[in-house]
């Protein structure tokens, strides 16, 4: 009988009968390479092919992603959308399958990935009142994202006030970009004029520095 190609990190191989009474049955193998890459079409959302490198840390590769795991033949995994709080905030997550190519064996995880919704485009527009305290406030390290409702608490959690006033801001902010004011210009002028004189007055000053 030929080796499985897959390699499941912590799977030792199936389990022996207990020499007692107790009879344990056998853990299912891992399937093969083709089987497993076929089946990722119906059970995950996509496939990461990452090149694993000897001198990198396992953490390393699913740094970008809020969760991760060994991958498993006994779990049931989906390819839709679904929510969790892997990181405290109620997100909206896809499954993907990531294959760690190796130069003998391929490794199998499963990576979260976030789905980018509305509500995280808005996050930087929020007026609730952690995001609007100054730095120096240490009442802005106090409160939790869900205890002033903030945008960034998620879905069913963020007051839906600070949601419309967040789109409008966000728009005006969008518009004013693609349609700049007719004094625009003259700001930005203003602007290099400023830094012009205030690189003359260093350099007068480095200047007279030097020569006394």
């Amino acid at each position: 009988m030929s080796k499985s190609p897959v390699n499941i990190p912590g799977n030792s191989g199936p389990l022996r009968p207990s020499q007692t009474t107790l009879i344990v049955p056998p853990t299912p193998g891992p399937r093969s390479l083709e089987t497993i890459q076929n089946d990722a079409r119906d059970r995950f959302a996509g496939v990461v092919w990452i090149q694993r490198e000897p001198s990198r840390v396992l953490e390393d590769y699913f740094s970008e992603y809020d969760f991760w795991e060994v991958y498993s033949e006994n779990k049931s995994y989906s390819k839709r959308p679904y929510q969790a709080a892997y990181k405290g905030i109620m997100r909206d997550y896809n499954n993907y399958l990531c294959i760690l190519n190796g130069p003998e064996t391929e490794d199998y995880y499963v990576v979260a990935k976030r789905i980018r919704n509305e509500l995280e485009t808005l996050e930087s527009y929020c007026s609730c009142t952690t995001c609007v305290s100054s730095m120096f406030n240490p009442l802005k390290y106090m409160w939790c994202p869900h205890c002033t409702r903030c945008i960034k608490a998620g879905p069913g959690f963020a007051d839906q006030e600070y949601i419309n006033k967040a789109r409008t801001l966000k728009k005006e902010y969008e518009d004013r970009k693609r349609i700049p004011s007719k004094y625009g210009k003259y700001i930005q002028g203003m602007r290099w004029i400023k830094l012009t004189e205030i690189v003359v007055v260093l350099l007068l000053v480095i200047g007279l520095y030097l020569i006394i």
